[in-house]
């Protein structure tokens, strides 16, 4: 069986990187997710360089920091939380970067009128629709709303196009991709495609 059977998780992730932390003591420490993924990767990377352990133990992170890269991250924070991340920032404790796909609903929600914050607000917004600039950097909220107004292309698939096992696009009919599928899917005549 496996040695962490019982073990919580964050107990688990604490352990295993202190360990390695042991074993290459000049290692980088980086963490990444996607989506709700994304949103425990900033509690993960807060975890490291702040929380004490279960048993009191340290945060794990004293010497170096972590580097955090979320993607299509829910705003799944208050300001509070986003604020003490900034802090760990401007420490050069943390080194944050949220990226997210123009059109993306997920990275929207929840709306910030009830409270939804982003765990960092480093931002890099890749717009599909503009061949030109398809990146634009932002490491300011004020400049966040350029993310809410673009629309997901119909040609493109935004972060969260794919749903366990189906494929939707917007001027397509919802369909089923087979696991075997080619892989990108370009129309439904495309093999392993199933209407």
């Amino acid at each position: 069986g496996r040695e962490a059977r019982g073990e919580p998780p964050r107990a688990h992730i604490r352990r295993q990187v202190a360990m390695l932390q042991e074993k290459y003591p000049t290692s980088e420490v980086v963490v990444t997710g996607h989506s709700l993924g994304g949103a425990l990767c900033t509690l993960c990377a807060y975890d490291l360089l702040y929380s004490v352990g279960v048993d009191g133990e340290a945060p794990i992170r004293q010497q170096g920091g972590v580097t955090l890269v979320s993607f299509a991250a829910p705003r799944m924070f208050n300001r509070a939380f986003q604020e003490a991340m900034e802090a760990m920032r401007a420490s050069s404790k943390l080194a944050a970067l949220r990226v997210v796909i123009g059109g993306d609903m997920i990275a929207r929600l929840p709306p910030r009128s009830v409270g939804g914050a982003h765990g960092v607000v480093p931002r890099l917004l890749l717009d599909v629709r503009n061949e030109r600039a398809p990146l634009h950097y932002s490491d300011s909220e004020l400049y966040d709303e350029l993310a809410w107004t673009l629309s997901a292309d119909d040609e493109a698939h935004v972060s969260h196009g794919l749903y366990l096992s189906g494929e939707t696009t917007p001027s397509r009919p919802t369909m089923t991709v087979q696991l075997d599928a080619r892989w990108p899917v370009s129309d439904t005549r495309a093999s392993g495609l199933v209407e």
